[in-house]
């Protein structure tokens, strides 16, 4: 951010005086927008707007890891206009250690209650074990290192959809052991939100490259 009013776009990093996007972007990024991605074993349905690649994946790095809180606003106007099932509540993928300075995923779970006014429970699920970074570990590592290392709020959770909010979803290990969490106590259906998703993990993402492949 420059002043009260001018922004960086976070995908071009022209001058704006929004805190979303310069308009060619909003307008190019909005052909890409994606409906509906796939689920896993516990979540009944994930989505995200955009593939992890290209000026998407330079723009989560950056709100990641060089402290561009702002760019939470312009994900999320993008993540809303996804096809999201109904929840109770949302909640996030919660964060033992973290390199970056804050949660992001807690972050756009909060923007994301409010832009669908739908109630944010920030200690729903809590991690009760430090784990290896997952970007660290190899596909096959991934699917076992989160294992049962989540614990859900029967209180908060049962009896209720919820909708699980993160940055990325790349091997889907994450989300699926959260909403596993969440379905052990009780959890109705289970849904999941980021984004951006990754194109070499999951094998219905094979045709969808050239869907999302963004350059402009």
């Amino acid at each position: 951010m420059f002043n009260d009013n001018v922004y960086f776009c976070p995908y071009c990093n022209v001058k704006i005086s929004n805190d979303i996007c310069c308009d060619l972007c909003a307008n190019d990024l909005k052909k890409f927008i994606n409906t509906n991605v796939g689920e896993t074993e516990y979540c009944d349905s994930f989505t995200a707007p955009f593939l992890y690649d290209d000026i998407i994946r330079e723009a989560m790095l950056n709100f990641k890891f060089n402290v561009k809180k702002n760019y939470c606003e312009s994900f999320c106007y993008f993540m809303k206009e996804c096809d999201i099932f109904y929840c109770d509540i949302i909640i996030c993928v919660p964060s033992f250690r973290r390199k970056s300075r804050y949660n992001t995923a807690d972050l756009l779970a909060k923007r994301m209650s409010k832009f669908l006014n739908i109630k944010y429970e920030r200690r729903a699920v809590k991690k009760v074990k430090e784990t290896k970074l997952q970007h660290e570990c190899d596909f096959k590592s991934r699917l076992l290192n989160l294992n049962d290392s989540f614990v859900a709020n029967e209180k908060l959770i049962k009896g209720k959809d919820i909708l699980i909010c993160d940055d990325i979803i790349t091997s889907g290990s994450t989300i699926d052991e959260v909403a596993k969490a969440c379905k052990k106590v009780g959890a109705k259906n289970v849904y999941a939100i980021a984004f951006a998703v990754s194109n070499g993990s999951f094998k219905n993402f094979s045709d969808l490259h050239k869907k999302f492949e963004i350059k402009f």
